[in-house]
């Protein structure tokens, strides 16, 4: 069937669960303001885009004759383009991914975009991501940040740069203050996260992050009965527990990395 045929191409391809040696799709710097849908249309940017995007494949795209075949990938590069926005990202890599399946993906570079916010139907078609760079857009509001709970097996994540992290840093008096609110919300988003921004997610963010999301149910289970609790502060939380441990003669986790 079609599942045992992709998963011999990617054996046969070098592919496997513990890494890829697979070259990446490259859309990087081509001026795109949205992805072509087509070999076709992709030749229009650039002479050279075939020469580094399509991989050799033994099935080849019948639109273009024998010059152009399907790729098969794990990862795919869109950075430093002019994208504003990701609807439509499945259908359009669809186009030169062998048998069209993107659930294949695990590394996607969206950085240096003008994006200001996910598609959650995009995000949902992307199950197996365990890369995403979205660092050096327009993210602003962190309800996109949450629609990344999608992608339960998301272990690199960096969105510095990005409105929602650097106004977050503007947020407390302190930058290392607005720092730790902003990777706090973000971990307790996603906890399996094993590196933010190109930094290590250390224990003690996992333990903050962890009291933050218990604070945050309890706050909105709150309000679902009429209470006024506003919502919880990362660092306040963090801050609490801390002086909850000193007082019961315990280690705080926030020491532990």
């Amino acid at each position: 069937n079609g599942k045992m045929v992709e998963e011999a191409v990617l054996e046969s391809s070098g592919y496997s669960e513990q890494g890829s040696t697979l070259s990446p799709l490259d859309f990087s710097f081509m001026g795109l303001r949205e992805l072509p849908t087509s070999s076709k249309e992709l030749a229009k940017f650039t002479d050279r885009a075939a020469e580094r995007f399509i991989l050799p494949w033994s099935l080849e795209n019948e639109e273009l004759g024998p010059d152009w075949e399907f790729s098969v990938a794990d990862s795919v590069r869109v950075s430093n383009n002019h994208l504003e926005t990701i609807e439509g990202l499945p259908a359009a890599l669809g186009s030169f991914l062998f048998m069209g399946n993107v659930r294949v993906l695990q590394y996607l570079d969206l950085s240096f975009n003008s994006i200001r916010r996910l598609d959650k139907g995009v995000l949902e078609a992307l199950p197996n991501l365990s890369t995403l760079y979205l660092h050096t857009n327009l993210i602003e509001d962190f309800s996109n940040i949450k629609k990344l709970a999608r992608l339960k097996l998301l272990e690199k994540l960096s969105l510095q740069n990005n409105p929602v992290q650097t106004s977050a840093l503007r947020s407390l008096a302190g930058s290392s203050a607005g720092v730790q609110e902003y990777r706090v919300r973000a971990i307790a988003t996603c906890p399996w996260l094993k590196e933010l921004d190109f930094s290590t997610v250390t224990g003690a963010e996992r333990e903050g992050a962890l009291s933050y999301w218990v604070e945050a149910q309890r706050v909105s289970e709150e309000r679902k009965r009429g209470g006024p609790s506003p919502l919880p502060s990362p660092i306040r939380t963090m801050l609490g527990r801390e002086a909850g441990y000193r007082r019961g003669g315990r280690r705080s986790p926030t020491k532990m990395s």
